[in-house]
Formats: structure tokens, C-alpha cells, sequence
């Protein structure tokens, strides 16, 4: 498979065919890393490893519009502090 590298901005960019970025289960904003073989003659895109969100960063996207309402659990049973 070939493709173009293409001017963008004050860059150079290489678009990714569909197929490619659903084998590697990669999509517009996922990271690669950039890696060039000991001669120097080959480049590789490889997927950098995911890191798992925050608690922070999970709880700063809670907004009004996708907070569910409060759950009535009943009565308490045992020695559950309501």
C-alpha cells in the first residue's frame, strides 16, 4: 500500500487508510510514536500504549447534560447509614 506525504501548515503529513487504522483499532486523536530503524533507512507508526483515565479527568467531563438523577435505594437493611 502506498500513499503521499503532504504539506500541512508549516508541516508534513501522511494520511492512514481506514483499513490500516481498524486492524490497529486506531482513530483521529489515538497517539503514535514515531520510530526509525538502526540505519535509518525505514520508518515504523507504532500505537503508544493507552493510558487509563484519572479520576480527576473522568469527573471534569461530568457536565448537567449527562449527570443522571438521584437512585432511591429504599429503606436501609442492616447496618447500611443513609
Amino acid at each position: 500500500m502506498t500513499t503521499t506525504i503532504q504539506k500541512w501548515g508549516n508541516s508534513c503529513a501522511v494520511r492512514l487508510p481506514r483499513e490500516i487504522l481498524r486492524k490497529l483499532n486506531l482513530e483521529a486523536g489515538h497517539t503514535v510514536e514515531i520510530r526509525e530503524d538502526e540505519r535509518g533507512k525505514t520508518i515504523s507508526l507504532v500505537p503508544a500504549p493507552r493510558r487509563a483515565a484519572s479520576l480527576v479527568q473522568l469527573t471534569a467531563r461530568i457536565t448537567k447534560k449527562n449527570q443522571h438523577a438521584a437512585t432511591e435505594w429504599g429503606t436501609a437493611v442492616g447496618k447500611e447509614v443513609w
